[in-house]
């Protein structure tokens, strides 16, 4: 029987010695089989012509753009809403602190929203290096169950103030931003976001594709290979976690989680990924759809180009994620998903 191993099989040797053939057993995973349901069948609406963008849409992103291009001007009047604050805090329940509720040069426009609004308030009338305490009940219904009901008390600092001077929206600022007037960066404005929504439809169907595809088909999936994307998603976890300038038992504490916890949480969408990769690849053999040596040494320059360092055995990895790329748009061809 062709049996495909997913990784070095256990030995067990049952009878060895002087004149006697060795006997034993190997105990390993295999690739499980795979019975693709009727993938040519499923249907799935297309909703990527009914995309709208209006314009409250260009507005808003314009409203963005005049913050990110503001000029800041350092004052020493009292702060008011709408200023660029720099604060050091502090927060207390009965006098122990807050977990995760301290801060340092933390940057805040005041009013805006970053922070619970009666914080924010507080905030107003404050001057440059200036001390300032205060208590704020929070509501029943406040999304952190550790702060509803809670009276908490705060230690604020001033450390810097700076007003926001938004620039005027007309020609001569779209110029500075490179469009010749005004109307030709909403239209730039228009075509990014009709891009962008495209691409979040695009990844929509994929996924409700897939889901289809998946709960059509049927496979046993190895316990190794679910414990090996578990550990994946979390590694993906904690690089993400540290690129904020977190570490990792700081984010589970964000999470209120232990790392079992976690672990556990992610057993069914990293069975789910397992399903769809095999799946995937069950159609990628059925309908021939295979990537050629040149392909693959394309992809492989191409991440070498970003900085991404492959080792030899990351070309058939490469080689099956490229396979899966195109078996996924051939799928949405015959879905008519392409359009």
């Amino acid at each position: 029987e062709k049996l495909t191993p997913l990784q070095e099989p256990e030995i067990n040797i049952k009878e060895f010695g002087r004149d006697k053939a060795m006997v034993y057993e190997a105990e390993v995973d295999v690739l499980p089989e795979v019975k693709v349901g009727r993938y040519r069948d499923i249907k799935i609406k297309n909703q990527k012509s009914k995309i709208k963008i209006t314009e409250k849409d260009i507005e808003l992103t314009l409203k963005q753009l005049q913050r990110q291009t503001a000029n800041l001007k350092v004052v020493s009047r009292p702060a008011k809403k709408g200023d660029l604050a720099e604060i050091d805090f502090e927060s207390f329940i009965e006098g122990k602190p807050v977990s995760g509720g301290q801060s340092r040069n933390h940057p805040l426009v005041i009013g805006q929203g970053q922070f619970f609004p009666a914080f924010e308030d507080k905030l107003v009338g404050m001057k440059k290096g200036e001390k300032r305490e205060f208590s704020i009940t929070f509501p029943e219904n406040f999304h952190n169950e550790e702060l509803a009901k809670k009276v908490v008390s705060f230690k604020v600092t001033l450390k810097d103030l700076k007003e926001i001077d938004l620039p005027a929206i007309n020609d001569a600022w779209a110029a500075r931003l490179g469009k010749k007037n005004l109307a030709a960066l909403k239209a730039s404005i228009k075509e990014s976001l009709e891009k962008e929504a495209e691409r979040r439809e695009e990844e929509k169907l994929e996924q409700e594709m897939i889901g289809q595809l998946v709960a059509a088909s049927s496979v046993e999936v190895p316990e190794s290979l679910v414990l090996a994307e578990v550990q994946r998603l979390l590694e993906g976890l904690i690089y993400q976690a540290r690129a904020s300038g977190m570490d990792f038992e700081s984010y589970l504490k964000s999470l209120k989680k232990t790392k079992e916890e976690l672990l556990a949480e992610l057993e069914k969408p990293a069975e789910q990924n397992i399903k769809a990769t095999l799946v995937l690849g069950a159609i990628r053999d059925k309908e021939g759809i295979y990537c050629s040596d040149k392909e693959v040494d394309e992809e492989i320059e191409k991440l070498n180009s970003q900085g991404i360092e492959l080792k030899n055995e990351d070309r058939a990895r490469i080689k099956n994620i490229l396979e899966i790329r195109k078996t996924v748009a051939k799928l949405k061809e015959m879905l008519g998903l392409d359009k």
